[in-house]
């Protein structure tokens, strides 16, 4: 899945003395089973960042001496425009949280365990935190009403090109988040009688499937309620999504 937008950005942790940082901007996300869980506990998650195409021109001058032309073709030749980043196992029923707090090349990392509802303090720019923003995104994509789904088809020559390498040129899925139209209602007989107009925010609900036989979040869009050609009652207060 990729996002049209970065939905996280980090300065890595070493940098070579004198360098410039360069901020790793993450982009994409893919998910599948891994030897290291069945498929039944859980899942295995990978992000991808944009790969900075300038940097690795200017790494490859430094280290190879070649110039500026010859270290792009070779970058191009040998980066995809998507770089692996970090990843994340995602156990099934999971009631605490393992983060990476130290690693070294050739050596395995140690993990801090934090109990269950850790803050967002704790989780914020971590892959734990990342990882709540594509569970979100999963969810907003199944969400009847408020997203519109097309099938993009590749380029003619693109499709050709991964075709003949072996990979896969079905069409690409795109999901977009769309704003429901205001719907003004007007009072049903037997409920209370309104003379304005007001904003609803929006906001999840624990919707029961009795198909499932579970509860699953369904997202309900900000819009307004009330009988139309009333007005509209403001407020001073702004709710941001961050």
């Amino acid at each position: 899945m990729v996002f049209a937008e970065p939905f996280a950005v980090y300065e890595p942790d070493r940098i070579p003395s004198g360098e410039q940082t360069e901020q790793c901007v993450i982009v994409a996300v893919s998910w599948g089973p891994n030897g290291a869980l069945r498929a039944d506990q859980g899942m295995w998650l990978t992000f991808w960042s944009a790969t900075d195409y300038d940097a690795e021109t200017r790494y490859v001058q430094r280290q190879l001496g070649c110039s500026e032309e010859e270290a792009t073709q070779m970058v191009r030749r040998a980066r995809a425009p998507l770089t692996w980043d970090n990843e994340a196992v995602c156990h099934y029923g999971a009631t605490t949280l393992g983060l990476l707090s130290n690693a070294t090349p050739g050596r395995a990392g140690w993990t801090e365990e934090l109990e269950a509802g850790p803050s967002w303090e704790q989780m914020s720019g971590t892959t734990a935190a990342w990882t709540l923003i594509v569970r979100s995104a999963w969810l907003l994509m199944t969400q009847d009403g408020i997203t519109d789904t097309t099938d993009e088809p590749m380029p003619r020559q693109q499709r050709r090109r991964a075709e003949r390498e072996g990979y896969n040129a079905a069409p690409v899925r795109v999901v977009h988040l769309r704003h429901r139209e205001n719907s003004p209602t007007a009072a049903e007989p037997g409920e209370r009688a309104y003379h304005v107009r007001w904003v609803v925010r929006g906001h999840w609900r624990n919707q029961w499937y009795p198909s499932r036989g579970e509860h699953r979040p369904v997202w309900i869009n900000p819009h307004i309620k009330g009988p139309a050609g009333s007005p509209l009652h403001e407020t001073t207060t702004v709710h941001m999504l961050d």
